[in-house]
Protein backbone atom coordinates (compact mmCIF):
# COMPACT_ATOMS: atom_id res chain seq x y z
CA UNK A 1 0.00 0.00 0.00
CA UNK A 2 2.90 2.24 0.63
CA UNK A 3 4.67 1.88 -2.54
CA UNK A 4 1.49 2.69 -4.66
CA UNK A 5 1.31 5.59 -2.61
CA UNK A 6 4.58 6.77 -2.84
CA UNK A 7 4.18 6.22 -6.89
CA UNK A 8 1.27 8.57 -6.95
CA UNK A 9 3.17 11.10 -5.36
CA UNK A 10 6.15 10.63 -7.60
CA UNK A 11 3.16 11.50 -10.27
CA UNK A 12 2.21 14.31 -8.96
CA UNK A 13 5.46 15.83 -8.01
CA UNK A 14 6.75 15.44 -11.93
CA UNK A 15 3.37 16.35 -13.40
CA UNK A 16 3.52 19.35 -11.46
CA UNK A 17 7.28 20.40 -12.42
CA UNK A 18 6.06 19.14 -16.02
CA UNK A 19 3.41 21.82 -15.66
CA UNK A 20 5.28 24.55 -14.52
CA UNK A 21 8.28 24.75 -16.93
CA UNK A 22 5.77 24.10 -19.68
CA UNK A 23 3.91 27.25 -18.57
CA UNK A 24 7.24 29.74 -18.25
CA UNK A 25 8.40 28.75 -21.44
CA UNK A 26 5.35 28.77 -23.77
CA UNK A 27 3.92 31.22 -21.93
CA UNK A 28 7.07 33.22 -22.67
CA UNK A 29 7.01 32.13 -26.87
CA UNK A 30 3.00 32.98 -27.48
CA UNK A 31 3.72 36.15 -25.56
CA UNK A 32 6.77 37.36 -27.29
CA UNK A 33 5.25 36.21 -30.71
CA UNK A 34 1.75 38.55 -29.87
CA UNK A 35 4.13 41.31 -28.94
CA UNK A 36 3.47 40.93 -25.04
CA UNK A 37 0.73 42.83 -22.91
CA UNK A 38 2.81 45.23 -21.41
CA UNK A 39 3.51 43.37 -18.06
CA UNK A 40 7.22 42.27 -18.35
CA UNK A 41 6.09 39.21 -20.55
CA UNK A 42 8.23 39.89 -23.44
CA UNK A 43 11.40 40.37 -21.00
CA UNK A 44 10.50 36.73 -19.81
CA UNK A 45 9.98 35.95 -23.04
CA UNK A 46 13.82 36.69 -24.05
CA UNK A 47 15.15 34.69 -21.05
CA UNK A 48 13.58 31.60 -21.74
CA UNK A 49 13.36 31.76 -25.62
CA UNK A 50 17.03 29.76 -26.12
CA UNK A 51 15.12 26.49 -25.34
CA UNK A 52 11.98 27.46 -27.41
CA UNK A 53 8.61 25.85 -26.89
CA UNK A 54 9.51 22.44 -29.10
CA UNK A 55 11.82 21.95 -26.70
CA UNK A 56 9.92 22.41 -23.68
CA UNK A 57 6.96 20.61 -25.16
CA UNK A 58 9.29 17.40 -25.81
CA UNK A 59 10.32 17.19 -22.51
CA UNK A 60 6.84 17.26 -20.96
CA UNK A 61 5.80 15.11 -23.18
CA UNK A 62 8.20 12.36 -22.35
CA UNK A 63 7.76 13.42 -18.63
CA UNK A 64 4.15 12.42 -18.97
CA UNK A 65 4.59 9.45 -20.66
CA UNK A 66 7.50 7.97 -18.71
CA UNK A 67 4.45 8.82 -15.35
CA UNK A 68 1.92 7.59 -17.13
CA UNK A 69 3.88 3.67 -18.26
CA UNK A 70 5.32 3.84 -14.72
CA UNK A 71 1.40 2.97 -12.78
CA UNK A 72 0.25 0.79 -15.70
CA UNK A 73 3.41 -1.31 -15.66
CA UNK A 74 1.77 -3.90 -13.97
CA UNK A 75 -1.86 -3.68 -15.48
CA UNK A 76 -1.38 -4.38 -19.12
CA UNK A 77 -4.30 -3.16 -21.56
CA UNK A 78 -5.33 -6.20 -23.68
CA UNK A 79 -7.92 -6.65 -26.21
CA UNK A 80 -8.83 -10.21 -26.69
CA UNK A 81 -11.03 -11.69 -29.81
CA UNK A 82 -12.12 -14.58 -30.66
CA UNK A 83 -14.22 -16.79 -33.88
CA UNK A 84 -15.57 -19.98 -33.76
CA UNK A 85 -17.67 -22.12 -36.04
CA UNK A 86 -19.75 -24.59 -34.54
CA UNK A 87 -21.92 -27.06 -35.93
CA UNK A 88 -25.49 -27.54 -33.68
CA UNK A 89 -28.72 -29.51 -34.21
CA UNK A 90 -30.91 -26.48 -33.78
CA UNK A 91 -29.46 -22.87 -34.66
CA UNK A 92 -32.87 -20.92 -32.78
CA UNK A 93 -32.01 -22.86 -29.45
CA UNK A 94 -28.19 -22.24 -29.44
CA UNK A 95 -28.69 -18.44 -30.19
CA UNK A 96 -31.22 -17.70 -27.36
CA UNK A 97 -28.29 -19.73 -25.31
CA UNK A 98 -25.60 -17.83 -26.23
CA UNK A 99 -27.46 -13.90 -26.21
CA UNK A 100 -28.46 -15.56 -22.84
CA UNK A 101 -25.22 -16.46 -21.33
CA UNK A 102 -23.65 -13.11 -22.91
CA UNK A 103 -26.38 -11.02 -21.22
CA UNK A 104 -25.71 -12.97 -17.94
CA UNK A 105 -22.50 -11.85 -17.55
CA UNK A 106 -23.19 -7.79 -18.61
CA UNK A 107 -22.33 -8.73 -22.46
CA UNK A 108 -24.99 -8.21 -25.48
CA UNK A 109 -25.37 -9.32 -29.02
CA UNK A 110 -23.31 -6.90 -31.63
CA UNK A 111 -24.35 -8.28 -34.98
CA UNK A 112 -26.55 -10.91 -36.35
CA UNK A 113 -26.63 -12.68 -39.67
CA UNK A 114 -29.07 -15.21 -40.07
CA UNK A 115 -29.30 -17.51 -43.37
CA UNK A 116 -31.39 -19.84 -44.73
CA UNK A 117 -30.65 -22.53 -47.50
CA UNK A 118 -32.44 -24.85 -49.13
CA UNK A 119 -32.02 -28.52 -51.03
CA UNK A 120 -34.59 -30.09 -53.41
CA UNK A 121 -34.98 -33.82 -52.44
CA UNK A 122 -37.42 -36.10 -55.02
CA UNK A 123 -39.38 -32.97 -55.45
CA UNK A 124 -39.32 -32.08 -51.53
CA UNK A 125 -37.52 -28.87 -50.16
CA UNK A 126 -35.50 -29.63 -47.30
CA UNK A 127 -34.36 -26.64 -44.98
CA UNK A 128 -31.08 -25.16 -42.68
CA UNK A 129 -29.96 -22.48 -41.10
CA UNK A 130 -26.67 -20.71 -40.80
CA UNK A 131 -25.96 -17.55 -38.93
CA UNK A 132 -23.04 -15.78 -37.86
CA UNK A 133 -23.36 -13.68 -33.78
CA UNK A 134 -21.07 -11.16 -32.68
CA UNK A 135 -20.84 -10.64 -29.02
CA UNK A 136 -19.09 -8.53 -26.99
CA UNK A 137 -18.69 -9.69 -23.16
CA UNK A 138 -16.39 -8.04 -20.63
CA UNK A 139 -13.04 -9.23 -20.56
CA UNK A 140 -13.28 -10.62 -17.44
CA UNK A 141 -16.28 -13.29 -18.89
CA UNK A 142 -14.06 -13.80 -21.83
CA UNK A 143 -12.75 -17.59 -20.72
CA UNK A 144 -16.25 -18.80 -19.18
CA UNK A 145 -18.08 -17.47 -22.69
CA UNK A 146 -15.64 -18.49 -24.67
CA UNK A 147 -16.22 -22.35 -23.05
CA UNK A 148 -20.12 -21.84 -23.30
CA UNK A 149 -19.83 -21.29 -27.09
CA UNK A 150 -18.05 -24.55 -27.13
CA UNK A 151 -20.61 -26.32 -25.30
CA UNK A 152 -23.03 -25.29 -27.89
CA UNK A 153 -22.26 -28.08 -30.22
CA UNK A 154 -19.39 -29.49 -32.60
CA UNK A 155 -16.67 -27.04 -32.86
CA UNK A 156 -15.50 -27.15 -36.38
CA UNK A 157 -13.07 -23.96 -36.49
CA UNK A 158 -11.91 -21.69 -33.68
CA UNK A 159 -8.91 -18.97 -32.89
CA UNK A 160 -8.09 -16.31 -30.32
CA UNK A 161 -5.76 -13.16 -30.64
CA UNK A 162 -4.75 -10.76 -28.07
CA UNK A 163 -3.49 -7.39 -28.45
CA UNK A 164 -1.51 -5.19 -26.26
CA UNK A 165 -2.38 -1.61 -26.24
CA UNK A 166 -0.87 -0.13 -23.39
CA UNK A 167 1.88 1.80 -25.39
CA UNK A 168 -1.20 3.48 -27.30
CA UNK A 169 -3.07 4.35 -24.52
CA UNK A 170 -0.04 5.73 -22.85
CA UNK A 171 0.88 7.49 -26.03
CA UNK A 172 -2.94 8.76 -26.24
CA UNK A 173 -2.90 10.21 -23.01
CA UNK A 174 0.42 11.89 -22.80
CA UNK A 175 -0.81 13.30 -26.58
CA UNK A 176 -3.54 14.36 -24.90
CA UNK A 177 -2.62 16.07 -21.48
CA UNK A 178 -0.15 18.16 -24.14
CA UNK A 179 -2.49 19.03 -25.93
CA UNK A 180 -5.09 20.48 -23.32
CA UNK A 181 -2.10 22.73 -21.83
CA UNK A 182 -1.66 24.36 -24.68
CA UNK A 183 -5.47 24.73 -25.50
CA UNK A 184 -5.55 26.32 -21.83
CA UNK A 185 -2.53 28.49 -22.73
CA UNK A 186 -4.22 29.51 -26.45
CA UNK A 187 -7.39 30.59 -24.48
CA UNK A 188 -5.87 32.69 -22.27
CA UNK A 189 -4.15 34.19 -25.24
CA UNK A 190 -7.05 34.85 -26.98
CA UNK A 191 -8.24 36.63 -23.76
CA UNK A 192 -5.66 39.13 -23.90
CA UNK A 193 -5.10 39.54 -27.73
CA UNK A 194 -6.30 43.22 -29.00
CA UNK A 195 -5.00 43.35 -32.65
CA UNK A 196 -7.58 41.46 -35.04
CA UNK A 197 -5.19 39.71 -36.94
CA UNK A 198 -3.92 38.17 -33.45
CA UNK A 199 -7.55 37.33 -32.53
CA UNK A 200 -8.24 35.80 -35.42
CA UNK A 201 -4.18 33.64 -35.66
CA UNK A 202 -5.02 31.96 -32.06
CA UNK A 203 -8.64 31.37 -32.52
CA UNK A 204 -7.88 29.33 -35.61
CA UNK A 205 -5.07 27.51 -33.54
CA UNK A 206 -7.37 26.49 -30.70
CA UNK A 207 -10.15 25.02 -33.39
CA UNK A 208 -6.63 23.29 -34.43
CA UNK A 209 -5.86 22.05 -31.45
CA UNK A 210 -9.96 21.03 -29.77
CA UNK A 211 -10.21 19.04 -33.19
CA UNK A 212 -6.60 16.96 -32.59
CA UNK A 213 -7.70 16.32 -28.89
CA UNK A 214 -11.30 15.36 -29.38
CA UNK A 215 -10.07 12.63 -32.27
CA UNK A 216 -7.19 11.49 -30.24
CA UNK A 217 -10.05 11.10 -26.91
CA UNK A 218 -12.22 8.71 -29.74
CA UNK A 219 -9.44 6.75 -30.47
CA UNK A 220 -8.58 6.68 -27.13
CA UNK A 221 -12.28 5.42 -25.77
CA UNK A 222 -12.37 3.39 -28.59
CA UNK A 223 -9.17 0.91 -27.30
CA UNK A 224 -10.75 1.30 -23.92
CA UNK A 225 -14.32 0.02 -25.11
CA UNK A 226 -12.33 -3.03 -26.98
CA UNK A 227 -10.06 -3.64 -24.10
CA UNK A 228 -13.16 -3.53 -21.80
CA UNK A 229 -15.54 -5.52 -23.99
CA UNK A 230 -13.86 -8.70 -25.88
CA UNK A 231 -15.30 -9.43 -28.86
CA UNK A 232 -16.32 -12.84 -29.96
CA UNK A 233 -17.81 -14.47 -33.17
CA UNK A 234 -19.73 -17.30 -33.56
CA UNK A 235 -20.78 -19.02 -36.81
CA UNK A 236 -23.75 -21.20 -36.05
CA UNK A 237 -24.55 -23.86 -38.90
CA UNK A 238 -27.30 -26.66 -38.86
CA UNK A 239 -26.16 -29.76 -40.59
CA UNK A 240 -27.53 -29.89 -44.13
CA UNK A 241 -29.82 -32.84 -44.60
CA UNK A 242 -28.53 -35.54 -46.40
CA UNK A 243 -31.03 -37.42 -49.31
CA UNK A 244 -30.86 -40.86 -46.75
CA UNK A 245 -31.93 -38.29 -44.26
CA UNK A 246 -35.02 -37.02 -46.27
CA UNK A 247 -36.06 -40.37 -47.30
CA UNK A 248 -36.00 -41.68 -44.05
CA UNK A 249 -38.22 -38.41 -42.38
CA UNK A 250 -40.27 -39.08 -45.55
CA UNK A 251 -41.53 -43.26 -44.38
CA UNK A 252 -41.94 -42.35 -40.82
CA UNK A 253 -42.23 -45.45 -38.48
CA UNK A 254 -43.48 -49.17 -39.01
CA UNK A 255 -47.02 -49.76 -39.41
CA UNK A 256 -46.88 -51.34 -36.42
CA UNK A 257 -45.92 -48.46 -34.42
CA UNK A 258 -48.88 -46.65 -35.07
CA UNK A 259 -51.13 -46.11 -32.43
CA UNK A 260 -54.92 -47.51 -32.28
CA UNK A 261 -56.66 -43.58 -32.36
CA UNK A 262 -53.74 -42.81 -35.27
CA UNK A 263 -54.62 -45.93 -37.07
CA UNK A 264 -58.23 -45.11 -36.77
CA UNK A 265 -58.06 -41.61 -37.51
CA UNK A 266 -55.60 -42.43 -40.97
CA UNK A 267 -58.24 -45.08 -42.34
CA UNK A 268 -60.75 -42.60 -41.97
CA UNK A 269 -58.83 -40.40 -43.79
CA UNK A 270 -57.86 -43.00 -46.53
CA UNK A 271 -61.54 -43.61 -46.83
CA UNK A 272 -62.04 -39.98 -47.60
CA UNK A 273 -59.38 -39.79 -50.09
CA UNK A 274 -60.91 -42.85 -52.14
CA UNK A 275 -64.69 -41.27 -52.12
CA UNK A 276 -62.58 -38.15 -53.65
CA UNK A 277 -60.93 -39.92 -56.11
CA UNK A 278 -63.87 -41.93 -57.23
CA UNK A 279 -65.70 -38.61 -57.62
CA UNK A 280 -62.45 -36.88 -59.75
CA UNK A 281 -62.39 -39.97 -61.79
CA UNK A 282 -65.88 -40.03 -62.44
CA UNK A 283 -65.66 -36.07 -63.40
CA UNK A 284 -62.90 -37.33 -66.23
CA UNK A 285 -64.78 -39.93 -67.45
CA UNK A 286 -68.11 -38.32 -67.95
CA UNK A 287 -67.67 -36.32 -71.04
CA UNK A 288 -66.41 -40.11 -72.56
CA UNK A 289 -69.06 -42.01 -71.61
CA UNK A 290 -71.16 -38.92 -73.17
CA UNK A 291 -69.19 -39.18 -76.40
CA UNK A 292 -68.99 -42.86 -76.89
CA UNK A 293 -71.53 -44.57 -74.35
CA UNK A 294 -74.58 -42.81 -75.64
CA UNK A 295 -74.53 -44.43 -79.64
CA UNK A 296 -73.38 -47.64 -77.70
CA UNK A 297 -76.58 -47.91 -75.97
CA UNK A 298 -78.75 -47.10 -78.68
CA UNK A 299 -77.22 -49.79 -80.73
CA UNK A 300 -77.89 -52.14 -77.49
CA UNK A 301 -81.02 -51.08 -76.87
CA UNK A 302 -82.33 -51.60 -80.89
CA UNK A 303 -80.89 -55.52 -80.64
CA UNK A 304 -83.11 -55.68 -77.63
CA UNK A 305 -85.61 -54.65 -79.58
CA UNK A 306 -85.06 -57.00 -82.56
CA UNK A 307 -84.10 -60.10 -80.64
CA UNK A 308 -87.45 -59.41 -78.45
CA UNK A 309 -89.86 -59.18 -81.62
CA UNK A 310 -87.95 -62.17 -83.27
CA UNK A 311 -88.77 -64.14 -79.74
CA UNK A 312 -92.04 -63.14 -79.72
CA UNK A 313 -92.80 -64.21 -83.67
CA UNK A 314 -91.76 -67.37 -82.59
CA UNK A 315 -93.61 -67.46 -79.12
CA UNK A 316 -96.88 -67.18 -81.52
CA UNK A 317 -95.95 -69.99 -83.93
CA UNK A 318 -95.74 -71.88 -81.56
CA UNK A 319 -98.48 -71.28 -79.41
CA UNK A 320 -100.82 -71.42 -82.83
CA UNK A 321 -99.35 -74.37 -83.97
CA UNK A 322 -100.01 -76.06 -80.26
CA UNK A 323 -103.80 -75.11 -80.53
CA UNK A 324 -103.84 -76.75 -83.73
CA UNK A 325 -102.32 -80.04 -82.60
CA UNK A 326 -105.38 -79.66 -79.41
CA UNK A 327 -107.90 -79.31 -82.28
CA UNK A 328 -107.08 -82.33 -84.13
CA UNK A 329 -106.56 -84.59 -80.88
CA UNK A 330 -110.06 -83.40 -79.69
CA UNK A 331 -111.62 -83.86 -82.98
CA UNK A 332 -109.91 -87.35 -83.45
CA UNK A 333 -111.46 -88.51 -79.60
CA UNK A 334 -115.07 -87.74 -81.07
CA UNK A 335 -114.31 -89.80 -84.57
CA UNK A 336 -113.58 -92.57 -82.10
CA UNK A 337 -116.50 -92.41 -79.87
Amino acid sequence: MSRKVMVLVAVVVVLAVTAGCMGLGNDSGEADRYGGNGNGDSAAGNGNGGAGDETTYADADADARQAVASTQETDRQLIRTAELSVSVDSYETARTQLTAEAEGSGGYLSESDQRTREREFDNRTETWTEGTLTYRVPSESFDSFYAAVEGTGNVTDASTGTEDVSDQLVDLEARIDNLETQRDRLRGLYEDANETQDVLSVEQRLSEVQAEIERLEAQRESLRDRVAYSTVTVTLSEPAPEPETAAAKEAGPAWYETSVVSAFVSSIGGVATVARAAVVAGAYLAPYALAFGTPLALVLVGKRRYLNRGHSSASTETTERTTLDADESEASDEHDE
